[in-house]
């Protein structure tokens, strides 16, 4: 490299200035990066409120849908409890009806022998 091309160096004795180091900035560069950054910035805002409407949606509908879930548990223990309950009841009554039936049985029994016996003494008075 020749001494003209190089770059200066922060040791060498000949040390430049500030303004010799810049680049010549174009105004409507920085102002079409300006334009364009704040048009993202616009996006982004509008994307950002759509995302937390979004998930506002999404989150009611997890609450509605945790809270159905809970409803339905809680009225599925009940109608078990119930029909437990409602099922030993009916078991008790088969248990009370059938010790009833035996009495029944016994009666039946016993108004069969008196047919019987009726049967038995109109025959006698019905020859005599």
């Amino acid at each position: 490299m020749s001494q003209s091309t190089r770059l200066p160096s922060a040791l060498s004795s000949q040390r430049t200035t500030a303004a010799q180091n810049t680049v010549p900035i174009d105004p409507a560069l920085i102002d079409d990066v300006e334009k364009h950054a704040q048009e993202i910035s616009d996006d982004l805002a509008v994307f950002m409120g759509k995302l937390r409407s979004r998930l506002d949606e999404m989150t009611a509908a997890t609450s509605q849908s945790v809270s159905l879930t809970t409803d339905s548990a809680r009225n599925l223990s009940t109608a078990v409890h119930e029909s437990v309950a409602e099922t030993s009841e009916l078991i008790n009554t088969v248990g009370s009806m059938k010790n009833e039936m035996v009495k029944v049985k016994a009666l039946a029994g016993q108004i069969k022998s008196l047919k019987d016996n009726l049967d038995w003494l109109e025959a006698v008075v019905g020859k005599g």
